[in-house]
């Protein structure tokens, strides 16, 4: 009787993990789904520059200031902050601005930057694993629900963010966790 319920029993947990497997891998497979809607910048656009959370999704572009030119990260809701003083937009004017720079992959000229822009260091391992494709790129970053699973130095998870945002997936920092998401 003893070993029925004990083989009951494994097999029921067996057939949890399976299931949660399952869950987890369609969790990813979301994601990547949701890539494929998002294939019109317009539509990417949009999506990036309607949040104004605390931690906003992040943001990657070329920055050209007196200190510094090249690609930085920011998170949404900063940048807005940042051209509202700097350039006195409002909401609606930002959105516009932003959608045409990120369309039309301009070059956003500044005087200087805050410390809420983050420079992006090129780091050979992150291209060097972008080059074998976004989806094999997040299998080594990120879980199957989409959480970065490593500890990274600050240049490599910049570098990481900043190149998920090339391939339309939205990285942003979890209000509960801390940890870094994609979606």
């Amino acid at each position: 009787m003893k070993i029925i319920i004990s083989i009951t029993v494994l097999i029921l947990v067996s057939l949890n993990c399976f299931s949660q497997e399952t869950d987890n891998r369609r969790d990813l497979d979301s994601i990547f789904n949701r890539v494929d809607q998002r294939k019109t910048d317009k539509n990417f656009a949009d999506l990036v520059l309607n949040n104004f959370t605390r931690h906003s999704r992040f943001l990657s572009f070329d920055v050209a200031s007196n200190e510094y030119s090249g690609k930085v990260i920011i998170e949404n809701k900063h940048l807005f902050g940042f051209l509202q003083n700097v350039k006195s937009f409002n909401k609606e004017q930002y959105q516009s601005f932003m959608k045409d720079a990120l369309l039309n992959k301009n070059v956003i000229k500044l005087e200087k930057l805050n410390s809420d822009f983050i420079k992006i260091e090129s780091v050979e391992k992150v291209e060097s694993l972008a080059a074998k494709g976004a989806q094999e790129f997040v299998k080594h970053y990120f879980s199957e629900s989409g959480v970065l699973e490593q500890r990274l130095h600050e240049d490599e998870k910049n570098a990481v963010i900043a190149k998920l945002f090339e391939w339309k997936i939205i990285a942003v920092i979890d209000d509960e966790t801390g940890a870094l998401i994609i979606y």
